[in-house]
């Protein structure tokens, strides 16, 4: 009995620990593309959410289980919208205006995390079980999928002229590697074919929905700030 409580005591010291590490390293990956360093697909990938669902699932991942993953999704992102704002505050502490904390937008963000982050941890423990639920399996896919259909659509690349803008040849690997990791979810998850069929049909309706939720979202975030 001794054993398994120091064995359950270091798993959720390794959980939460996993959660605020990756937590953090998401506030730090968040500031350096919000303009410390301007490379196009990182400032690209620093502003849309598909790496906050990303962190909030292998979070839960760690957890094994849709409860203990839905803690660790939430402390994750938590923590990720706290080290940002907190950063992005030390590094404009200098200048007339004040940088304040409590922003109408930055609680947008808390919010979502709240929301999101025990969402998406969930579905992450549950995703290391031996047959895990179809939501398990379609859910963080059919976001990373949306975001990709809302990117398409929101930068409208069949109006390119890539040879007198190869700087847009970034946002065309950040849709491609959205889209391939959400479509490598199910292959990887299901091992049953029906299912796995079942999930990519299911996969298309959600995203498709998803990606409208995403622009109505998008759009609040920019109508607060």
């Amino acid at each position: 009995m001794g054993a398994q409580l120091v064995g359950t005591a270091a798993t959720h010291r390794r959980v939460h620990g996993t959660a605020v590490a990756i937590g953090l390293a998401l506030g730090v990956f968040s500031v350096l593309a919000d303009g410390v360093l301007r490379w196009r697909a990182l400032t690209t990938l620093g502003n849309i959410i598909s790496p906050w669902v990303v962190v909030a699932f292998v979070a839960g991942r760690v957890a094994r289980s849709p409860r203990a993953g839905g803690w660790a999704g939430l402390q994750a992102l938590a923590v990720g919208v706290v080290s940002y704002y907190v950063l992005q505050g030390l590094r404009f502490t200098s200048g007339d205006a004040p940088y304040s904390l409590l922003h109408a937008t930055h609680l947008v963000w808390l919010v979502a995390a709240v929301v999101v982050g025990p969402a998406v941890g969930a579905a992450g423990g549950a995703s290391a079980r031996l047959r895990p639920p179809m939501l398990a399996v379609v859910g963080p896919a059919a976001i990373l999928t949306a975001e990709a259909m809302y990117l398409v659509m929101d930068r409208q690349p069949w109006r390119w002229n890539l040879s007198k803008e190869p700087h847009r040849l970034a946002d065309i690997g950040v849709f491609l590697a959205l889209l391939g990791l959400a479509l490598s979810l199910p292959a990887l998850l299901t091992e049953d074919r029906g299912r796995r069929r079942r999930a990519y049909g299911a996969l298309a309706i959600c995203a498709t929905a998803g990606a409208i939720g995403i622009r109505l979202l998008y759009r609040t975030i920019t109508a607060v700030a």
